[in-house]
């Protein structure tokens, strides 16, 4: 019997986990990216003998990765591993506080009691809440296609308040830390999970507050040789059970007829399949893969995700006050993310983020050095002049983090590369840089993002700019949903 044919427009982390399942479906699989390297914004690179994670770099819910490897019968401790962290990330002010962020509630609660105004009981009670939240909205929302997660509106009004006074729709995350902790600095721990997606904290619902229990409830954990391993993995599998990569092979076209996909276009050649699944960012696949095709107009006007730019530093020294997580808050929060909105950039108030592999893999950096990957959030526009900027940018980071861990910087940084959001763009098709494609920063932000569906039979849509949204475990979530909606369609064709 012939195998019918499916097509994986880019080799990110969901779209390698869709193309596994559409394998094990019974699919003969196709991988087609754009980049000679496998992983999309998941990728890695070396320079000067120091190793570095490009894209993402915190890693929980790992049995989401592990799914997979279960699906294929296959032990997922023969191709890649992990280990628990003690504390999820280091939290540095101004003032000199540090503050860590343990992965266990009563350990976060007691360091949070001791170095701020905020006593244990509000801690705990916040995680309490949080997990409630997790456990009530995955299921609802996370896991399964947004066109079921809306018959949550379709309730009946006294169900639908109970629902909505737990999920917390109708206040910004914000307004919810702002109400149970008194000191900042803790209010800035809890709202800072909202940068996860990308969103503000001041403005997005009060649902995403559970992304502190993945954290803090479930728990972060590290990749043994980094983040990238995970992506690596997830290619050995693919190819053992016969998924074919094709790379440096960017898709042109989505070729359709009589509102059904039928084809891609690379190279100029066409390859025709009964399953096409975009793992490229949603608005770009509407703009150059499906110029022919109406666009849905209200994507194209939805408030787009932050972007970033990296410094991805070799430093020829060792800062043992750092742990491999860090964040060096601005002082003014509000502010920052008020300027975010406009467009603008502030310089002078900005967060900082430092994830540091090397203090886990000791091998990602050469003796008595460390590899910093050193991140600051801003808006998603690929019209102003990044390169230009650069040098301001960078001046700032390095002030602040010197003005914060009482050492000089800069005289240790040996080596360099810069990614901004021109380069996120045109190395990974996220739209004007954006990260994770639309912000959620609407009260029903959860059930507008675009659908895994499209307008064209046969065609889908996985990743982080679309249901659920970004980071690896919600874009796992998005390969699984995909996966499930071509086989309950095949079982129904089939029967």
């Amino acid at each position: 019997m012939v195998q019918e044919k499916a097509i994986v427009i880019g080799s990110g982390v969901a779209g390698i986990a869709v193309a596994i399942r559409l394998q094990l479906l019974g699919y003969a699989v196709h991988i087609f990216e754009a980049n000679h390297y496998i992983g999309g914004k998941m990728s890695a690179f070396e320079i000067k003998g120091f190793r570095f994670d490009k894209g993402p770099s915190l890693f929980t819910l790992p049995e989401l990765v592990d799914d997979l490897f279960v699906a294929a019968d296959k032990n997922p401790r023969d191709y890649f591993s992990y280990e628990k962290l003690e504390k999820a990330c280091r939290y540095h002010f101004s003032d000199g506080t540090v503050l860590d962020g343990f992965c266990n509630s009563e350990k976060l609660a007691a360091e949070i009691a001791q170095k701020t105004k905020d006593d244990e009981k509000a801690v705990l009670r916040h995680l309490k809440n949080c997990k409630e939240i997790n456990d009530f909205a995955s299921p609802l929302i996370l896991e399964q296609s947004v066109e079921k997660a809306k018959r949550f509106k379709k309730l009946n009004p006294f169900k639908a308040l109970k629902m909505l006074s737990k999920l917390q729709l109708n206040k910004s995350m914000h307004d919810v830390h702002a109400k149970r902790f008194k000191d900042s600095k803790t209010q800035r721990v809890f709202d800072r999970f909202a940068t996860y997606n990308g969103s503000d904290p001041y403005r997005a619902p009060g649902i995403l507050s559970l992304i502190a229990d993945l954290e803090h409830g479930s728990g972060a954990y590290y990749p043994k040789g980094g983040i990238y391993s995970i992506a690596k993995a997830l290619h050995k599998l693919a190819k053992e059970i016969g998924v074919v990569f094709h790379l440096g092979a960017a898709v042109e076209e989505i070729i359709h007829e009589s509102g059904k996909a039928v084809a891609i276009k690379s190279k100029g050649q066409e390859h025709q399949a009964g399953i096409i699944v975009s793992n490229a960012d949603v608005r770009s696949t509407y703009q150059h893969l499906l110029g022919n095709l109406p666009t849905n107009k209200n994507l194209f006007k939805k408030e787009l995700s932050t972007s970033a730019m990296v410094f991805y530093w070799g430093i020829n020294r060792q800062f043992p006050e750092l742990d491999l997580h860090n964040i060096f808050f601005s002082d003014d929060y509000k502010k920052e993310f008020q300027e975010l909105e406009r467009g603008n950039l502030l310089v002078d108030n900005l967060s900082i983020y430092v994830n540091i592999s090397a203090k886990k893999t000791p091998s990602d950096a050469p003796g008595n050095s460390e590899n910093w990957f050193v991140m600051i959030n801003l808006p998603a526009n690929t019209e102003k002049d990044w390169r230009k900027e650069t040098a301001k940018i960078k001046k700032s980071v390095i002030q602040k983090l010197e003005n914060i861990l009482g050492k000089e910087i800069e005289q240790h940084i040996i080596c360099e590369e810069i990614l901004d959001p021109h380069l996120l763009e045109k190395n990974t098709s996220s739209w004007q840089g954006a990260l994770y494609g639309a912000a959620s920063n609407e009260m029903l932000s959860a059930f507008t993002r675009h659908s895994n569906l499209s307008p064209l039979e046969n065609l889908y849509f996985c990743g982080g700019s679309v249901h659920p949204g970004g980071g690896i475990p919600l874009c796992l979530h998005s390969a699984k949903i995909v996966a499930d909606i071509v086989a309950n369609k095949k079982a129904q064709k089939n029967a």
